[in-house]
C-alpha cells in the first residue's frame, strides 16, 4: 500500500496545484490491503486526484489494521461536503462544485471499483478540518 500511495504522490506532485500541497503519508511499508495493486491504485489515484483539487494545505493518507479490519483513510483541509452533497457526488456524472474542473465520474467510479473488492466507502469530516473518506475491507483470512 505505501508503494502505491508514493506512487501517487509522484504523480500528483508534478501537477501545478498538487506539488505545492504536503502530503502526510504515516503508512507502514508492511501495511497491506487485499486489494490488487492496479485496482488499488486507480483507487487511491482519483481520491488523492479529488482531494488534490479541494485541498488548501495538504492530505493525509493514512491506514489502520483492527479487529479484522483493514481501514485506508484520505483527508483533506478542504471545505468538506455536505452530508446531502454525497449522493450526488456519487452519482456518475455528479458533480461536488461546478467551479472546479472534473467531470463528474471520479467517485463514482471509485466507489464501483470499492464495491467491486467488497470493500465500503464512507464520507466524514476529516481529522484536519476538511473530507474523509474512509475505505474498509475484511481482512483476509
Amino acid at each position: 500500500m505505501a508503494r502505491v500511495v508514493d506512487n501517487v504522490i509522484s504523480v500528483l506532485e508534478q501537477t501545478e496545484k498538487g506539488g505545492s500541497l504536503v502530503y502526510g503519508v504515516p503508512i507502514d511499508d508492511g501495511f497491506v490491503v487485499p486489494v490488487a495493486a492496479p485496482e488499488m491504485t486507480e483507487i487511491v489515484g482519483a481520491l488523492m486526484e479529488n482531494a488534490v483539487r479541494f485541498a488548501r494545505q495538504g492530505i493525509a493518507i493514512s491506514g489502520i489494521a483492527e479487529g479484522g479490519t483493514i481501514c485506508v483513510f484520505i483527508d483533506d483541509d478542504g471545505p468538506g461536503m455536505e452530508a446531502g452533497r454525497i449522493h450526488d457526488a456519487l452519482a456518475r456524472g455528479g458533480r461536488q462544485n461546478e467551479a472546479v474542473s472534473g467531470h463528474g465520474f471520479g467517485l463514482a467510479l471509485v466507489k464501483e471499483l470499492v464495491d467491486a473488492t467488497r470493500g465500503t466507502m464512507e464520507f466524514a469530516e476529516a481529522s484536519i478540518e476538511g473530507l474523509r473518506v474512509a475505505l474498509s475491507w475484511a481482512s483476509e483470512p
